[in-house]
């Protein structure tokens, strides 16, 4: 062993009988290595990078019926903004502002509700739980009554006017209306409208002269005097 080595007595005695630098064993001591897993006390902690989880949403979608879609309800494909597409079993008698609410169907295991919107139909007119239609007839017909097909969502029936019919005067078909929540259904009103024609033939016209001659009937009877 070299004396020269070493910065002091001390340091060279150790050297020789194999006592270990204090420093030397105080670093060893406290782990100062560049190896942690040469120390059983260290311990190395890992982070797992998970995606954030979606917050629970409840979104709206608008829907637009055909009345009698409308009226009869039943399965139904829709698109969402989203590109998803749902088939509904929509329930009958929808009216438009009505909502429905599909569970579990909006963001994150939110709600969906379908706002729904009834088109106005050539035909008829909701009133509450009544429905309105006007049925035209021929002037023979108001004047001679008897049976027309009025048109219904269930389809055509015949209904039969009184003789002397006015243009405006409303019939009532008892329980062809409009169902609520419980099915109970409305009426259907049916208001008769008279339409004379543009275009009759030669032997038309000459029964409509005939008639002129021998009728008897003056509305405007009480606007002269």
């Amino acid at each position: 062993v070299d004396p020269s080595q070493f910065s002091d007595f001390e340091s060279f005695i150790n050297q020789v009988i194999g006592v270990k630098n204090k420093s030397a064993a105080n670093n060893s001591s406290n782990g100062n290595n560049s190896d942690p897993f040469r120390s059983p006390r260290t311990k190395v902690a890992y982070t797992v990078n998970t995606p954030p989880r979606t917050t629970r949403r409840d979104i709206e979608a608008r829907l637009t019926l055909p009345l009698e879609k409308a009226y009869q309800g039943g399965n139904e494909r829709i698109r969402l903004e989203d590109g998803r597409s749902l088939e509904v079993n929509m329930p009958p008698g929808m009216v438009t502002g009505q909502t429905i609410r599909l569970r579990n169907q909006g963001v994150g295991g939110g709600d969906l509700y379908l706002k729904i919107t009834v088109e106005p139909h050539p035909l008829f007119k909701l009133e509450g739980l009544n429905i309105v239609c006007q049925v035209p007839v021929t002037p023979s017909e108001a004047v001679l009554g008897g049976q027309v097909e009025a048109p219904t969502l269930d389809g055509p029936v015949k209904m039969t006017t009184p003789p002397g019919v006015r243009s405006g005067q409303k019939f009532r078909l008892g329980n062809k209306g409009y169902p609520n929540d419980a099915g109970k259904r409305g009426d259907q009103l049916v208001e008769i409208q008279i339409v004379t024609p543009k275009n009759i033939s030669q032997e038309e016209r000459e029964l409509y002269e005939k008639l002129r001659q021998i009728e008897t009937f003056k509305p405007r009877a009480d606007l002269i005097r």
